[in-house]
């Protein structure tokens, strides 16, 4: 296996990221940048310039109509819907020509070189409801992390420490049911509907659910050359995740945070 390069890696990403683009727009769907790539977006054009990925996200029955009807030659879903021991309770759609090692040890992941798609669900405005909704969440998800998480070197004794007993406790209990346990969560208010939306799956809790109005439409907006789309709310999603976003981070936090290193399969080049 060849390792890829930064530049081969991101694109990958943003041939995903066209191909997605392409498949929404052919069948009325609505998804967003998100996360580091929004702000990519709109202060940079594209990539943040130490970033190495691509995030999206798509209001839930976009999301669900994405993951079971997307096809393509190349690139597949890693999802709930799709992969019955998906670990992870939001999709990656990922380049079949490729794969991922992660963490410390590189362990071999079940995909490829990706972008995660992320859901947005309803949430209440009642910030008492709502709140207890994002704990409830947030819980489950630091019990995913846990079972996912292997003691580390690079890790602090503290990490470590609760890391190990953790994943004792967890040994019958399997990182699928526990990301189908977020996902049920996160869908609470499917039904019921709610004035706020955001990411309940992942991400950064009460920070990311904001009006619902800021998903009300898309808006294009130029990533790398690219027109992609962002929620017309982008600002008022943008300060509630990160404050001041157009500032740009001290130097010596302008790194990646994402631990993994993505191959291409056997002789599958890009250039193949």
């Amino acid at each position: 296996m060849q390792r890829m390069t930064s530049r081969e890696l991101k694109d990958i990403q943003f041939s995903i990221l066209k191909k997605i683009d392409a498949f929404c727009k052919d069948n009325c769907l609505t998804y967003f940048l998100a996360h580091g790539s929004l702000i990519g977006a709109v202060r940079h054009q594209g990539f943040i310039p130490w970033d190495d990925d691509i995030d999206i996200a798509m209001p839930r029955p976009d999301y669900e109509k994405f993951v079971s009807s997307f096809k393509d030659e190349t690139v597949s879903i890693y999802s709930l819907r799709t992969v019955s021991t998906c670990r992870y309770p939001y999709a990656k759609a990922y380049d079949t020509r490729t794969e991922v090692y992660e963490g410390s040890f590189k362990h071999m992941s079940d995909y490829g070189a990706n972008i995660d798609v992320f859901p947005y669900d309803f949430a209440p405005s009642d910030d008492i409801q709502r709140r207890k909704l994002v704990r409830k969440a947030r819980f489950w998800q630091m019990v995913l992390k846990v079972k996912l998480s292997r003691v580390s070197s690079i890790m602090t004794l503290k990490q470590n420490l609760i890391i190990a007993p953790g994943r004792v406790l967890l040994i019958f209990t399997s990182a699928a049911s526990l990301a189908r346990k977020i996902d049920w969560v996160a869908r609470t208010y499917e039904t019921k509907k709610g004035g706020k939306m955001g990411c309940l799956v992942w991400g950064y809790g009460e920070r990311e659910i904001v009006d619902a109005s800021v998903f009300s439409s898309a808006i294009q907006m130029p990533f790398e050359g690219f027109a992609a789309s962002v929620p017309i709310g982008y600002d008022n999603l943008l300060s509630s995740m990160y404050g001041s976003y157009m500032e740009l981070p001290p130097v010596e936090k302008q790194t990646t945070h994402h631990d993994f290193e993505a191959y291409w399969r056997g002789s599958n080049e890009e250039s193949s």
